[in-house]
C-alpha cells in the first residue's frame, strides 16, 4: 500500500484554510492554565527514594470560536519536555479536527489523564519499556461524538506512537482509530476498541500494528475495567492485558486491586527485559478534594516467568495535586 502524503497535506490545507478565510473577526480568547504535580516515595526490596513523577503544565485557549489551541509541557522530564502542541478546529459541535502533537487514540487507559488513574501507575502495557499505549506522536485526527454516546477518533500520524518531538523517521505513516461507546441499554457500561497499522512505500521495514479491546463499569461506588492489547513492532510481537477493580467504601476512601500481565516478546526471550511479567497490585486512595488532590498508597508484587529474574516487592506513595 502506498501512502500519498501530498493528498493528505492538500486535504488538511483546505479543511483549515477555507473556513478560516471566512472567519474575519477573532473573538476574545480566554486563557486557561491547568497542571498536575505528582510526588512519589517508592520503596523496593533493597532501595528507596523520593522522586518527582510529573510536573505537567498546560495552557489552552482559542483564536476564534472555531479554532482552539493547547500546549502542555513536563519540565521534570530529562528529554522531550514538550508533550502536547495541538490546534483544534470545530467543524460542528460534535465534529472536530486536531493537528499537532498529542496522545494517539489507543486503549481507554492509554488516553486517560494521569490524574484520573485509580492506581499510582498505569498498566504495564502503558508504562513498561517498549510499551504500546500512552504514547504521543505528531499527526492529525478527526473526532466525532455521536448522539448515542459514542466517541469515534481516526487519524494519521508519523508512527503508531512514541515518535514525539521528532520528524518522521521513515516514509511510513501510522493510521489509527478508536471507538468508545456507552450504550443506554447497558447502564454504567463503557466499551472501547482501538487499533492501528503502519502503511507506506517502504519494502525493507517490518510492519507494525496494534489492536485492543476492553470494557469498563462505573456505578454505586464500584469501578471495574479490563483491556487487552496486542501489537507487532519491528518484527516483535507483544501482548498485555489487565483487570482492575476499585470500590469506594467512603466518599473519600477507595480500595483498588489490579491483575496485570505484560509479555514484551511472545516468540523468544533474549534478555531480562523480554521476560513475561505479572504484577499483583493492591492499594488505597484518600481523596482530599476528589482527583484534584489525593494520596495513593500502592503495593505491587512483580513476578516473572522464570527464575532468570527474581520477584520484587514495590511500594509507591503518590501525593497528587491537579488544577
Amino acid at each position: 500500500m502506498t501512502y500519498k502524503p501530498a493528498i493528505f497535506v492538500a486535504c488538511m490545507t483546505l479543511a483549515f484554510a477555507c473556513p478560516l478565510n471566512a472567519q474575519t473577526v477573532a473573538t476574545p480568547a480566554k486563557l486557561e492554565m491547568h497542571g498536575l504535580v505528582q510526588v512519589w516515595a517508592t520503596g523496593e526490596d533493597t532501595s528507596s527514594t523520593f522522586r518527582i513523577r510529573r510536573t505537567e503544565l498546560k495552557l489552552q485557549g482559542k483564536f476564534t470560536d472555531k479554532l482552539r489551541w493547547q500546549v502542555q509541557v513536563d519540565p521534570v522530564r530529562t528529554t522531550g519536555i514538550l508533550q502536547d502542541a495541538m490546534l483544534t478546529y470545530l467543524l460542528r459541535n460534535n465534529l472536530a479536527v486536531d493537528v499537532g502533537q498529542f496522545k494517539v487514540p489507543l486503549t481507554r487507559e492509554g488516553t486517560m489523564s494521569s490524574s484520573m488513574l485509580e492506581t499510582a501507575e498505569r498498566a504495564l502495557f502503558g508504562s513498561a519499556p517498549n510499551k504500546l499505549a500512552d504514547l504521543r506522536d505528531i499527526g492529525a485526527q478527526i473526532r466525532y461524538t455521536a448522539p448515542w454516546s459514542m466517541d469515534v477518533r481516526a487519524g494519521v500520524f508519523n508512527s503508531l506512537g512514541g515518535n514525539d518531538n521528532a520528524a518522521d523517521r521513515d516514509d511510513r505513516k501510522g493510521l489509527m482509530g478508536q471507538i468508545t461507546a456507552a450504550p443506554a441499554f447497558l447502564r454504567g457500561i463503557i466499551l472501547t476498541t482501538s487499533g492501528g497499522v503502519s502503511v507506506g512505500s517502504s519494502d525493507t521495514l517490518p510492519s507494525s500494528n496494534r489492536i485492543s479491546a476492553g470494557g469498563a463499569y462505573a456505578g454505586h461506588g464500584l469501578t471495574l475495567r479490563s483491556e487487552y492489547l496486542q501489537g507487532e513492532e519491528a518484527g516483535t510481537d507483544r501482548v498485555g492485558y489487565y483487570g482492575l477493580a476499585a470500590y469506594r467504601i467512603h466518599p473519600r476512601v477507595e480500595f483498588v486491586t489490579r491483575y496485570d500481565v505484560w509479555n514484551p516478546d511472545t516468540d523468544r526471550v533474549t534478555s531480562a527485559v523480554s521476560l513475561r511479567e505479572t504484577d499483583y497490585t493492591g492499594g488505597i486512595t484518600y481523596f482530599i478534594d476528589s482527583h484534584l488532590a489525593k494520596l495513593q498508597v500502592n503495593y505491587m508484587r512483580k513476578t516473572f516467568e522464570n527464575t532468570a529474574l527474581s520477584a520484587r516487592n514495590v511500594v509507591i506513595v503518590n501525593a497528587q495535586a491537579a488544577w
